[in-house]
């Protein structure tokens, strides 16, 4: 006779197993197959506040005072429910312990947390529903704008770079715009910048005494350059439609290049970290060795394809001339927006960005 061991609810040991490693390798294949959001939500509700934790715990600063006061009010509490309870809570023989008195005020203090807790709930639920972002947004969002902001950051770097090896010459931050002898426009700041990309080699191939759109230039010309494009771009945004370019995602500040006057970056009056260098274009891009390659602040973030914006929800990167780069939201104030491409215009930003 065999015995087959079961737990209470009938089910054997085999069974438990052969259930837990079952719907250990669905979940697998349902991430591997992009339904990476079933197994990545119910470990944020679970663990999610320990990642958070985690990746703040240096940013924490532990208000004393505060302890303090609280100590002080939970004692209190604590003290007034034990003599309240003693008082009018006891009846013959039984009287109010302290142990019992401290767990009401602990229970007391749950409630009112779990309240706070309830509060900011309800309100982010408020803001899912109206928010117009999908309600299963990809996890990789942060990584790409990462990566993307990234990319700028390599940009910026090559542009002081390039200025810091020619900005003795007196043209324009460091000549970034090529010219010819009459003054006509030759190759565009990308183009200027390959150098310090490590896209030597492509900037060699450039006929620079001809211009970008030579038919001299155009196998140079065609190349697309990683580091110019977004992160995940779709085919028809890096190639024009007859295929003789590649394009550029990102526009320069219309008053700052293409100003005459500043010639270094020192020269900027409003700041080097308050004046916007270039940023993610909205739409309409221009090939990379384009010499006009730059834009205004017209349209805030997202708003017209003629200004800047970006893939990303909610707003775009800019770099700023002193090399940092930040995510600009849409809701930015059209003033503050303007304020930050004048580079000699007096403004003074008092609001802080988010870098």
């Amino acid at each position: 006779m065999t015995v087959r061991r079961t737990n209470r609810n009938g089910v054997t040991k085999t069974e438990l197993l052969v259930t837990l490693v079952g719907g250990g390798l669905a979940l697998f294949f349902l991430a591997c197959m992009g339904a990476g959001f079933v197994v990545e939500a119910p470990i944020r509700v679970l663990f999610g506040w320990i990642f958070f934790t985690g990746r703040n715990f240096a940013n924490i600063a532990v208000s004393w005072t505060g302890v303090a006061t609280f100590t002080i009010l939970f004692i209190a509490t604590w003290g007034l429910a034990h003599f309240l309870g003693s008082s009018f809570l006891t009846s013959g023989n039984r009287k109010l312990t302290s142990r019992v008195s401290f767990a009401a005020t602990v229970f007391v203090v749950a409630l009112f947390a779990a309240g706070i807790g309830a509060t900011g709930v309800a309100h982010q639920a408020g803001w899912m529903i109206r928010s117009k972002q999908p309600f299963l947004a990809s996890s990789g969002q942060a990584a790409r704008r990462m990566s993307d902001s990234n990319k700028q950051k390599q940009v910026a770097l090559g542009l002081h770079n390039h200025h810091s090896q020619f900005e003795d010459s007196g043209d324009p931050i460091g000549r970034l715009t090529a010219k010819d002898e009459n003054g006509g426009l030759l190759h565009g700041w990308l183009t200027a910048v390959l150098p310090f990309m490590d896209q030597q080699s492509l900037y060699e191939s450039i006929d620079r005494s001809h211009p970008w759109n030579s038919p001299r230039n155009s196998e140079p010309m065609g190349t697309v350059v990683q580091d110019y494009i977004r992160v995940d771009p779709s085919p028809e945004t890096t190639i024009l439609k007859n295929g003789s370019y590649a394009l550029s995602h990102l526009a320069a500040n219309r008053l700052l290049m293409g100003d005459t006057k500043t010639k270094k970056f020192s020269d900027i009056e409003d700041g080097a970290s308050q004046t916007v260098l270039f940023g993610s274009a909205a739409g309409e891009f221009l090939p990379w060795g384009h010499p006009q390659n730059w834009r205004g602040s017209d349209h805030v973030p997202n708003e017209d394809p003629r200004g800047f914006g970006s893939g990303f929800y909610g707003g775009c990167h800019i770099a700023m001339a002193d090399g940092s780069v930040i995510f600009v939201t849409e809701s930015i104030d059209p003033e503050l927006w303007q304020s930050l491409f004048t580079p000699n215009g007096g403004e003074t930003i008092d609001e802080m960005l988010n870098q």
